[in-house]
């Protein structure tokens, strides 16, 4: 008698001596994995478990097994290896195990460079989808949505959840609803007609829902750009009423999703402003920026909010200041909060100061947009801040590059408009716009010539060009 391991016995040696040392190995190394597989499992059939328990409690151990895993390739073996016995009830546990151990970079790292690894288990749960219930599928599709994963096998995950949930969206409660709105956001995937019905489906049931759904569901038709007018006006009308229940998040979410989705709603900001007012304390610094940015993307004049904003954000500065630390604004939302005082035109000096401070520290952590707003922030609410714009006009001449032409023609505008000298950036912004004169807008043309101008910067090379580009674009 020839053993295998401890589990696995073939009882014909002469059997054995049949295959190839190549097959041997092959069978015998499959055999293996099959038996170590059993053994991560504990051995029920030896414990006092009644045999009709049995089933349900290997599949609880099976779910344990599962959230061990300790990197993506793990999970993916664990998955090939316990494949019989997975079944529709594992799923949602394991996208979410999957999801999870995503969110380390160099498991986003392994998934981009083994895809196709993934194409059994993204088949797999396409085979048991029809079996999962709504709560599990609205988690399997958040977990799909978190993994970023792309390419042929989450494209036909995809098409298979886009199909499923169209054919249980009438089953969904309003978390269900909620989650997979937020999902197809995240995953950024346009479905049109799924979100039109999943945008009916919800309008019929908002008192179901809680502050939460409410929010995070005007933030993914938001973020997702699905014109929706009809749900955000039954969503301003449910939550106007309700805003005592919402956190910050909730509040500054749903401020965001309003302006983004440029729907009005000016009782819905009226009652937003007044209740955050008083609650600026519990909102964090991404929070506040968000909540600016949102009421002056509105156009909504609430001085007593940007009063309390300013206040609070400079209590935050200052704090952090006084640790010699940076604040936890990240550089986009220091850009973003200026940008937002100045559209609102809310004069508030000592914040811009305080803000001038912090900015000048981290430029080089700020992207080209962000440099642009800062600039034009800056100098479209006459803040003069020269140190602030030298510090700028040194990072921004290096990364010409990197600036959208909008971003080109704002910058300089700003800095002609706040009188800031700035022979060496303007030389690198007109070598850059010269290059590609042919990607400006007759708004950007015009924007670089005034700039120029206003500057008295000689550039007659670059004004020529922008002039000949502006006439060849109004030409019909």
């Amino acid at each position: 008698m020839c053993s295998v391991g401890r589990s696995v016995v073939i009882t014909d040696c002469a059997l054995v001596s049949a295959f190839s040392p190549l097959s041997l190995f092959a069978m015998l190394l499959a055999l293996s994995r099959v038996a170590a597989a059993a053994r991560r499992l504990p051995r029920l059939l030896h414990t006092s478990v009644p045999l009709r328990e049995r089933a349900t409690r290997r599949s609880q151990l099976l779910a344990k097994e599962l959230t061990k895993a300790g990197s993506i390739s793990e999970l993916v073996r664990m998955h090939a290896d316990y494949r019989a016995g997975i079944g529709h009830v594992h799923m949602p546990t394991l996208w979410h195990k999957l999801s999870v151990l995503s969110r380390r970079s160099e498991e986003r790292l392994w998934l981009k460079t083994h895809t196709p690894q993934l194409a059994s288990l993204c088949d797999h749960t396409v085979e048991l989808l029809p079996k999962i219930d709504m709560s599990g599928l609205a988690s399997t599709t958040n977990s799909l949505a978190l993994t970023g994963l792309s390419g042929p096998p989450a494209a036909a995950m995809w098409a298979a959840v886009d199909a499923e949930v169209q054919a249980t969206l009438g089953e969904c409660g309003a978390n269900e609803l909620s989650r997979v709105a937020w999902a197809y956001a995240i995953a950024r995937r346009r479905a049109p007609d799924l979100l039109d019905r999943l945008s009916a489906e919800a309008q019929l049931r908002l008192e179901e829902f809680s502050a939460q759904n409410l929010s995070d569901t005007a933030w993914a038709f938001a973020k997702v750009r699905h014109s929706a007018p009809a749900l955000f006006e039954a969503l301003s009308a449910e939550a106007e009423g309700r805003l005592a229940e919402f956190g910050a998040r909730e509040l500054s979410s749903t401020a965001w999703a309003f302006a983004t989705a440029r729907h009005p709603a000016p009782a819905l900001f009226e009652a937003l402003g007044a209740e955050a007012e008083g609650r600026l304390a519990e909102f964090n610094a991404q929070e506040l920026a968000n909540t600016a940015w949102a009421f002056a993307r509105a156009r909504h004049d609430a001085p007593a909010l940007f009063d309390a904003l300013g206040a609070e954000v400079r209590q935050r500065l200052a704090e952090a200041r006084a640790m010699e630390l940076h604040s936890k604004f990240s550089s986009e939302g220091l850009g973003s909060t200026a940008w937002a005082f100045a559209t609102a035109q809310h004069a508030a000096p000592e914040l811009f100061e305080a803000l001038a401070a912090e900015a000048q520290a981290r430029l080089n952590e700020f992207s080209a947009q962000g440099l642009a707003n800062t600039a034009w922030a800056f100098a479209t609410a006459q803040h003069p801040s020269p140190a602030l714009f030298e510090s700028l006009a040194v990072e921004a001449q290096g990364r010409a590059a990197e600036f959208t032409p909008q971003g080109l023609a704002n910058t300089a505008v700003a800095f002609a408009t706040a009188g800031h000298d700035a022979p060496t950036l303007f030389d690198a912004f007109g070598a850059e716009a010269l290059r590609r004169v042919g990607e400006f807008n007759l708004q950007d043309l015009a924007g670089v010539t005034r700039a120029f101008r206003l500057a008295e910067h000689e550039a007659p090379e670059l004004l020529e060009a922008l002039r000949v580009e502006g006439e060849r674009k109004r030409v019909p």
